[in-house]
Parts: structure tokens; C-alpha cells; sequence
């Protein structure tokens, strides 16, 4: 139940596994939260953040509140919060329609509870 809280922090990185990868590339992924997963036709809701192939770590912070609802991929017209009681499921996919090899490392998943900006530690105290 993260009903306490403004968002989710996710700590990963982008692996190039190309030796022809430009400077300053970047994937596109779409990190999907699942509300009563089990209901068929159920809604997700979505955001969608660039990480930078450059095989270093970095920290995306994802406020709730900027998450929008869609349905089998389609972004409905209706926007309704995300029910933070219900949340059953969270995954993350690449959404850039880039085909070849790819790959990711996640080493953390965090819910932060204000909207506040996390220290180089990555220790606030509200994490």
C-alpha cells in the first residue's frame, strides 16, 4: 500500500552493447504500474523517462502525479489518479521501437513521500 507516498525512485542503467554507440544516446523506457492486476481489461498507468547509454547509474524519480492511465496500451481519455492502495504490479519496458540488442541493470526501487529532492547520497530521510 503506498497510499503514504508521492512517487517511486528507480535506480538503473542503460548498457550500450554497441561499440558504435554516439555520445549522448539515450533509450526511452516506460515504467507501467498495474492497479487489481487480476481484473481483465484492467488500466495501468504509465511514465515515460530517457536513460542516457552511457553505462553509468542514475536515479529517476517518478512522481504519482505525473503517471497517466491507459488501457491495452492507449492512453484513455478519462484521467483518474492512480489508486495508490491498489497497486499490484510494476515493470518497465523499453518504448522507443528501436530494434537490436539492449540491455539494463536495476539495482534499486524506492517510494519517496514528499516531492522533495534526494541528496547525492541518495539518503532522504522521507525514502
Amino acid at each position: 500500500d503506498l497510499t503514504n507516498y508521492h512517487g517511486l525512485i528507480l535506480c538503473l542503467r542503460a548498457i550500450s552493447e554497441s561499440s558504435e554507440t554516439e555520445p549522448g544516446a539515450e533509450r526511452k523506457f516506460t515504467m507501467n504500474i498495474n492497479s487489481n492486476c487480476n481484473i481483465i481489461g484492467a488500466v495501468n498507468y504509465q511514465a515515460t523517462f530517457p536513460v542516457p547509454l552511457d553505462n553509468e547509474w542514475g536515479w529517476y524519480k517518478i512522481p504519482f502525479r505525473q503517471l497517466f492511465k491507459t488501457k491495452q496500451g492507449r492512453v484513455l481519455q478519462s484521467q483518474t489518479p492512480l489508486n495508490r492502495s491498489l497497486i499490484s504490479g510494476l515493470g518497465l519496458l523499453l518504448a522507443d521501437e528501436v530494434s537490436g540488442p539492449f540491455a539494463f541493470d536495476l539495482e534499486r526501487i524506492m517510494a519517496f513521500r514528499k516531492e522533495g529532492i534526494i541528496d547525492d547520497d541518495h539518503n532522504d530521510p522521507d525514502v
